[in-house]
């Protein structure tokens, strides 16, 4: 059977792809980041039903995102050994069972393990469907395409919290929890009658362990971690995740209510306009960075966002607030995509699912340490949170500019057969 996108010649556009395919994997990608958004309104009030305090709220996230942090390398080592379609499946379905059986919990404790299985089954579907889609895209067309997931994603990112609020607050707290995995199980089972496998079988050398052995699942770590460029791109995911989880999910807020004198409405308003912002830059941005290269948009992205961090501990000014505040989000927005791409071109046909699934691990561990530590060094100083951040993300970016190679464009190396 032929892979869904056809032969590496037939791919180099996005006409060459099977859209359904696409699709598929796009609703998967959607839905099960939708379980979780579209209850981020409810959590305080619903925990509090429950007879939780705020430490319950954090904890709740925290089982989310521990779940994650542990399964994404199993994950991806899995969908190598058994293949991208069962795994997605699993982790769709999975995923949509637990979001909502979450809405029927009668203690803290156990909304607390549904949401640690919907980390876990999360973790699933979303590094095993990048893994796919980098088995079904070429160099020529891998940008574009994880653009489109990214686009829909972020559009699911900007609707879904404000239905689940307006549902809970007028219909009831327990019903978007319920209602949240029901379009992840449809679009599971969507998978399960269409989606066909896409993983790309690495012939096995003479003499190497068996596929799927201890043995040869470390080897392919050291494989992977051992080539520069991969363990660069790691570093920028790690980096983009900590200003996202840090800086702008915890520093920010923190910053525009103490020093700006920005407003929780006020707040939501930037964040939405940050969000349209990336939304109408996510597919020209991959067009880019399919025709000109990876690391034009990476390079670039990571030092304005370091500088625009720099600019913000000065920004006390309603005008200065909404500079910076753009600022960081353009750039975010400008080169967000690249760097998923860059991991599918760097990591062999055969090593795609672990190589996404170290990817997001590095992401996820960002995503953990961030507020913590951003938010106990603003307790000091905003300079010294912003400025960290900022050095942090520079030096990944410098770091990524020198020592990686382009895979990309017309500077990039040419395309490996099945790449």
């Amino acid at each position: 059977m032929n892979r869904p996108g056809g032969t590496a010649s037939e791919r180099t556009g996005l006409r060459g792809l099977n859209l359904e395919v696409v699709a598929i994997i796009a609703g998967v990608v959607v839905m099960t980041h939708a379980t979780t958004m579209i209850t981020v309104p409810l959590l305080p009030r619903y925990v509090s039903e429950l007879g939780g305090s705020v430490l319950g709220v954090g904890l709740a996230l925290s089982a989310y995102a521990a779940a994650r942090l542990f399964t994404n390398i199993p994950a991806g080592m899995l969908s190598e050994r058994i293949g991208r379609r069962p795994v997605i499946v699993a982790g769709a379905l999975g995923v949509g069972l637990f979001a909502s059986l979450s809405g029927s919990a009668a203690t803290v404790p156990l909304f607390m393990a549904s949401r640690f299985m919907m980390g876990l089954f999360s973790a699933m579907a979303i590094t095993t469907s990048n893994a796919a889609i980098a088995d079904i895209t070429t160099v020529e067309n891998r940008g574009r395409t994880l653009s489109l997931v990214s686009g829909a994603h972020l559009a699911m990112g900007i609707a879904a919290p404000a239905l689940g609020g307006i549902v809970g607050e007028f219909v009831g707290v327990r019903v978007p929890f319920y209602a949240s995995g029901v379009p992840a199980v449809l679009v599971g089972i969507w998978a399960l009658a269409r989606l066909p496998e896409t993983r790309v079988v690495r012939p096995v050398e003479p003499g190497a362990a068996p596929a799927g052995g201890a043995r040869r699942s470390w080897a392919d770590t050291r494989v992977l971690l051992a080539n520069p460029s991969f363990l660069l791109v790691c570093l920028i995911g790690f980096a983009h995740f900590f200003t996202r989880a840090g800086a702008s999910h915890a520093l920010i807020p923190i910053f525009a209510d103490q020093v700006a004198g920005i407003g929780p409405g006020q707040l939501g308003v930037f964040f939405s306009i940050a969000a349209v912002l990336h939304g109408l830059m996510v597919f020209p941005a991959g067009m880019v960075s399919d025709r000109f290269g990876r690391k034009v948009l990476i390079v670039p992205g990571g030092i304005l966002a370091a500088a625009a961090l720099v600019f913000f501990p000065f920004a006390g000014t309603f005008a200065g607030f909404a500079f910076a505040f753009l600022a960081v989000h353009a750039a975010e927005g400008f080169s967000g995509g690249a760097p998923t791409a860059y991991v599918g071109d760097v990591s062999p046909p055969g090593l795609r699912g672990l190589g996404f699934g170290i990817y997001r691990t590095f992401g996820d561990l960002a995503g953990l340490i961030a507020p913590l530590l951003l938010a106990g060094l603003a307790a000091t100083s905003f300079h010294a949170g912003f400025f960290f951040a900022a050095a942090l993300h520079l030096g990944a970016t410098l770091a990524f500019a020198l020592g990686a190679v382009e895979t990309a464009g017309r500077r990039g190396r040419r395309a490996t057969p099945g790449s």
